[in-house]
């Protein structure tokens, strides 16, 4: 299979480390160095695996002029209020910006500055550090929604191989409980009739049921057939 830009892209968590250098080194940059490390911003996110997809993710329906318009409009720009936007939004004119589209100097007067580089500083403050904040809210938040998935799907794995075990376990018990030959049927059926409500309180995840009816069924099999005690305590119900 043919490889593709993303298969060359690196999913190493270091690159993440490389974008927020590279904001940095913008935000700590004079303005004649502004394009170049504008660059570099954009550069540490085509590198990265983890980066590019997070921003195909807040760039899908998108309206990049729209928006522009919205929060472009009149003598300041402002930023959306949502993480999702203003990293759609910020990237959109760094990527502008790379491409020469639009120019820095043309874009520094909604700073409100006649100095440029005091402009620049509002530029900075007031675009790059929230683009930067808002990157890095979203990768937090992206991952911990992956931990909390993994998380549960080892949960559910755990829940799904005891499911398994117990019920292996009871179906033994109960079938040897039927076969012996030893017992009563009165008891029998007693011990059957318990081991059933036993399965049931299980199903049902109902703690203090299932705890009464083990009792009950413990001291059931003590009176009646106490070696196979072992056998219901390989349920681990307790």
């Amino acid at each position: 299979m043919e490889k593709t830009i993303y298969d060359l892209m690196s999913p190493s968590l270091k690159k993440i480390d490389e974008f927020k250098a590279a904001c940095d080194s913008l935000l700590n940059s004079q303005y004649i160095l502004a394009e170049g490390r504008i660059g570099l911003v954009l550069e540490s996110i085509a590198a990265s695996q983890i980066l590019y997809s997070l921003f195909d993710e807040v760039l899908k329906g998108f309206d990049y002029k729209t928006t522009a318009r919205e929060y472009g409009a009149g003598r300041e720009f402002r930023l959306p209020d949502t993480p999702e936007k203003i990293a759609a939004l910020v990237f959109c004119v760094l990527l502008d910006m790379d491409k020469r589209v639009i120019l820095l100097e043309d874009f520094l007067p909604f700073f409100y500055a006649s100095d440029l580089n005091v402009a620049y500083e509002n530029f900075l403050a007031r675009i790059i550090l929230p683009f930067r904040t808002a990157v890095l809210h979203l990768l937090s938040a992206k991952e911990n929604k992956r931990q909390q998935a993994a998380a549960a799907a080892k949960t559910e794995k755990a829940e799904y191989t005891y499911q398994m075990h117990f019920d292996k376990i009871m179906g033994t018990l109960l079938m040897r409980i039927q076969s012996d030959t030893g017992l009563d049927e009165i008891v029998k059926d007693d011990l059957a009739t318990l081991g059933g409500e036993l399965i049931i309180a299980q199903k049902d995840g109902n703690q203090r049921n299932i705890e009464r009816t083990y009792s009950k069924l413990c001291k059931k099999i003590k009176m009646h057939k106490p070696s196979l005690l072992p056998e219901l305590e390989k349920a681990e119900i307790l």
